[in-house]
């Protein structure tokens, strides 16, 4: 219990150390204007403020490495780090089309014979396509699943199932956290009209660039003591008039630039 405690300790002075580092330098509508004028071009953003999140969990590697022996013997697993690695032995068709790829990996990921813990992870079409941008296979990325409503969007608690053109499985890699707790409730969060305005103020955003992905989630903030710190994120990815595509990461909570 005490661990937590000054987890605690360590997210107040985290906020206070940048709640006042974001300044509004005209209303949302002229902000709204600016962007438009530099040939930014965005979806509608959501005005709403959301709930959310402050968490704390544990690397789940060994967790996966206890539990190998639940999989088939036709994947052959190395571990890199945190990363598993899943090569199979045979080959492991998806179908021959994009939806049906989805619609079959979905349950390849939920076989427990096939993914440790996979019916704990959440399919994520918007960051699939992002991951399969400019591949000549497909990527589909599945998001491990946190607590409420928000998913993680962190390379440390995420599955992807990497296939050829063809929609055969070449490998799925995977990373896991366990043990979760909610250190703090935070009822409410930046919208994401706020979060991209932030991001633009910060010059993270380019003229004549285009939103092309946003998503809400918990990413890490810090490790302390073994235990990975994970916040509210606003995540989006822009991409530039070369057609180079960049990430923005945005604290939810006090609208921070997080590096």
């Amino acid at each position: 219990m005490w661990v937590f405690l000054i987890l605690d300790l360590v997210l107040a002075v985290q906020w206070l150390s940048v709640w006042h580092t974001v300044e509004d330098p005209g209303s949302t509508a002229n902000m709204r204007q600016e962007i438009q004028m530099d040939g930014i071009k965005t979806k509608k953003l959501a005005e709403t403020s959301p709930e959310g999140k402050y968490l704390a969990a544990r690397d789940g590697t060994d967790y996966l490495r206890s539990h190998l022996g639940q999989l088939k013997e036709r994947w052959q697993v190395d571990f890199d780090n945190h990363l598993l690695t899943a090569n199979p032995k045979e080959t492991i068709n998806l179908g021959s089309s994009t939806q049906s790829a989805i619609k079959i990996g979905k349950r390849l990921v939920k076989q427990s014979s096939d993914v440790i813990e996979g019916d704990r992870y959440q399919f994520d079409q918007a960051a699939s396509q992002q991951a399969s941008e400019g591949k000549s296979g497909h990527v589909l990325v599945f998001n491990q699943a946190a607590v409420g409503r928000l998913p993680f969007v962190s390379s440390r608690a995420q599955l992807q199932v990497i296939c050829d053109q063809d929609f055969r499985v070449i490998r799925y890699t995977q990373t896991y956290v366990s043990d979760i707790q909610v250190l703090r409730d935070v009822p409410v969060l930046i919208s994401e009209e706020r979060a991209f305005i932030n991001a633009y103020q910060y010059n993270e955003v380019p003229n004549n660039a285009q939103l092309t992905w946003s998503k809400l989630g918990y990413s890490t903030l810090m490790t302390v003591d073994g235990n990975e710190i994970f916040i509210p994120t606003w995540t989006f990815t822009v991409k530039n008039v070369a057609g180079e595509s960049s990430t923005i990461r945005i604290n939810a909570l006090n609208g921070a630039l997080l590096q």
